[in-house]
């Protein structure tokens, strides 16, 4: 692939996944049957199902977050119960916003999460601060890095 193609390789600190979306510019094509890396904006192609597809960084938000809400057993995040694929699209159909997708996933788990022992309400602060801890974390796992210094951060709200 190096020599025929160009493809440019590299060994260490990152996984695959997120060396391909550190590389993905306007002048690239992610080449991979992987799910997961339609979350980064840009030209993608199936090469299993011979399929060509440009993603938006609406499109590919909406799948990060819809990820956070569906669980990834791969990656060993559970998600909400109940919360299949249909039921996150239903949920995030509304929303453009990376803050408002993410505002909805909070909402989902607090509303889905038992509480646990020393929690007194879904409204009671050690509750809250286990949720977002939670949803934060899985989102870091599931965020593809864009660049070596890159990390995901709660979106902030946008101003109006």
């Amino acid at each position: 692939m190096e020599k025929e193609y160009g493809a440019v390789t590299r060994r260490g600190l990152y996984e695959a996944d997120d060396l391909m979306a550190m590389g993905q510019d306007d002048n690239s094509i992610i080449c991979s049957i992987d799910k997961d890396l339609l979350q980064v904006a840009g030209h993608h192609f199936n090469f299993v199902k011979n399929v060509y597809r440009i993603v938006e960084e609406e499109e590919g938000n909406r799948l990060l977050y819809s990820q956070m809400l569906t669980g990834d057993t791969s990656d060993g995040i559970p998600g909400t119960n109940g919360v299949g694929p249909k039921t996150a699209e239903k949920l995030l159909k509304s929303v453009s916003s990376p803050f408002m997708m993410y505002c909805v996933v909070l909402n989902e788990y607090m509303q889905k999460t038992p509480l646990e022992e020393g929690e007194i309400s879904r409204v009671d602060q050690k509750f809250l601060e286990r949720i977002v801890h939670l949803v934060r974390t899985h989102a870091r796992l599931l965020y593809l890095l864009r660049s070596e210094d890159d990390s995901w951060e709660a979106p902030k709200q946008e101003e109006v």
